[in-house]
């Protein structure tokens, strides 16, 4: 009978964790296509940040910078301080700072 509840309680804890692999930010992890330009990156894990890479043929090609998870947004460091990028999820959608002012991005399936 412990055999039995044993097994019954390993099966509850397994489901109960079932939800439990998200981390924070996993909607940013992706490639993404600007909605209005050929620009195009892609957002990758590293340890417990992110590195947005550009991934638009041309000179910026394989340009790389790291952004860090807050309050619901990822936040990039520039020369002139911090941008925030926006998550969208009605539309699965992000929103980068570019030069061009903010621009929308739209999941690459």
């Amino acid at each position: 009978m412990i055999r039995g509840g044993v097994v019954m309680l390993t099966v509850a804890a397994l489901v109960g964790l079932g939800g439990c692999g998200n981390k924070e930010g996993d909607e940013f992890v992706g490639k993404w296509q600007s909605t209005k330009s050929a620009q195009s990156v892609e957002i990758t894990r590293n340890d417990d940040g992110f590195i947005i890479a550009n991934t638009t043929r041309g000179a910026m090609k394989g340009a790389v910078i790291s952004a860090a998870y807050r309050d619901g947004a990822l936040e990039v460091s520039t020369g002139g301080g911090t941008e925030s990028i926006a998550y969208d999820k009605a539309h699965d959608a992000i929103v980068l700072p570019t030069m061009a002012g903010a621009t929308p991005f739209s999941r690459v399936k």
